[in-house]
């Protein structure tokens, strides 16, 4: 089993409209161009848990493996910002408040080991190998007027997006065996699982997009304890 938490690195987003008519989801935000973009900042934390499986060998005081792991996650950012209606960019412009929210709800990982052992019981050790990730993005404007950029007086856009996406994990940590099959480790990986996208539509005349796009990635830090069933190939440490 393994249990620990992870913040995101560099998850910041971008909001993007695709805006015929020029006064949609981002012009009170001061850019009425058609295909603006601003920056959304998102600074994602929290824990993960899960359970690991994995099989060892041993050459000398070099170790070689293989590890697969499941773990919950509830690391989790949201961000709204608020333009229009005498607040910040464009004054003049119907006000709208935009929240984008990012969400890692679990991860699994797939990965070789190779480990040097410092002593007959304490490995030191790189891995890499497959990441992925169930994430889940979320877009919602609301404005508070029947006016460009949502139709209706209270309406709000919403949209939330979940998929599972693939990438990669690297990595080291240690291990240490505090009895013959019992062992703890500590680990240290970088998950990076591309980009994810959640969109809104409206239409106050032209019909319009609103798209916020999530860079994914992640630092994760965790502790595991392990046992060894033993086998006709293992690791002796």
């Amino acid at each position: 089993m393994n249990g620990g938490g992870g913040w995101s690195a560099n998850n910041n987003a971008t909001l993007t409209a695709v805006d015929p008519g020029g006064f949609g989801t981002l012009f009170p935000f001061g850019v009425p161009s058609t295909f603006p973009s601003i920056g959304l900042p998102l600074g994602s934390s929290g824990g993960l848990g899960g359970v690991q499986v994995g099989y060892n060998w041993q050459k000398a005081n070099w170790v070689f493996g293989l590890e697969a792991d499941g773990d919950w996650a509830g690391i989790k950012s949201s961000n709204a910002i608020t333009a229009g209606g005498g607040i910040g960019f464009n004054p003049g412009a119907t006000p709208v408040t935009v929240t984008g929210t990012s969400k890692l709800q679990g991860l699994e990982t797939f990965r070789g080991r190779i480990g040097l052992l410092a002593t007959p019981q304490f490995l030191l050790f790189a891995t890499g190998g497959l990441a992925l990730g169930q994430e889940q993005v979320t877009l919602q404007a609301v404005s508070p007027f029947g006016a460009p950029p949502l139709p209706s007086a209270g309406q709000t856009g919403i949209n939330t997006t979940s998929t599972t996406q693939a990438g990669y994990a690297v990595g080291a940590g240690a291990e240490w065996k505090v009895a013959p099959q019992w062992s703890v480790k500590a680990e240290y990986l970088y998950i990076g699982l591309g980009n994810q996208s959640s969109t809104i539509s409206y239409n106050y005349g032209p019909a319009s997009t609103a798209t916020l796009t999530v860079k994914e990635n992640y630092n994760i830090a965790r502790v595991g304890v392990n046992y060894q069933f033993g086998g006709p190939v293992v690791a002796k440490y």
